[in-house]
């Protein structure tokens, strides 16, 4: 009687222990981004010249965090096109990341600037934001 009681908690051990052979566990897209809301700066924000520049910007997401992509361009006019400034990325994996982190003055010259925050969950998942925001 002992004998067969341990060999069905060896065998159940066994199953639980070998879960992912029976269960689909894959990373494929279930259709939840990730939740982004960008604090600072605000949309259409006026900046004066050598004024930092607060980046404040929360994330959530059930499957974690994975990767933040940030990214800031200026605005070109003309054939000049937009120019990166700005282009850097953290990977957090965690439910809840906040960035938050500020620019020195004089980082910016004057024009137009567009802020585009990217983040990715563990299932691939893609969440963005943008603002544009200006530096006189």
């Amino acid at each position: 009687m002992n004998f067969r009681n341990i060999a069905v908690s060896v065998g159940l051990l066994t199953m639980v222990g070998c879960q992912n052979i029976f269960e689909d566990n894959d990373v494929t897209l279930d259709g939840s981004t990730p939740y982004n809301t960008i604090a600072s700066p605000g949309a259409n924000n006026v900046y004066a010249n050598g004024q930092d520049i607060k980046l404040e910007s929360n994330f959530n997401d059930k499957d974690q965090v994975a990767e933040v992509d940030v990214k800031i361009v200026a605005l070109g006019s003309g054939l000049r096109g937009s120019l990166n400034v700005v282009d850097f990325k953290r990977f957090p994996n965690k439910i809840q990341y906040k960035l938050d982190t500020a620019f020195a003055a004089r980082t910016f010259a004057p024009g137009n600037y567009q802020l585009t925050i990217r983040s990715v969950d563990t299932r691939k998942n893609e969440g963005t934001q943008e603002i544009k925001f200006t530096v006189n």
